[in-house]
């Protein structure tokens, strides 16, 4: 959405490193190990639903990252609506 696209990312953000999703494994797992992860990056509170939108397709890979970037332009509205699609898109994915 607009308020996602226009917000202004500090120069400093740099998403914590965690292993790539590829959309095999279990995909709630992977947005709990982000949100954990998320919690020690140090946003403005105005800032943190932006960054964790924008952050998230550099946790993805593969397939994963072909999902994201095929999603409408400004089709994300919030975090909890991208995390209710990619966990759609990747309920059957439970990994080995």
């Amino acid at each position: 959405m607009d308020e996602i696209a226009k917000m202004e990312i500090p120069k400093k953000f740099v998403v914590p490193t965690m292993t790539l999703y590829s959309g095999v494994t279990y995909p709630v797992d992977h947005v709990a190990h982000y949100r954990r992860r998320m919690t020690i990056v140090s946003v403005l509170p105005e800032q943190k639903e932006a960054c964790l939108c924008i952050g998230f397709g550099s946790t993805l890979t593969g397939l994963a990252l072909a999902w994201l970037t095929n999603l409408p332009n400004k089709s994300v509205k919030d975090f909890p609506y991208l995390v209710n699609q990619f966990t759609k898109q990747f309920a059957c994915s439970r990994g080995l």
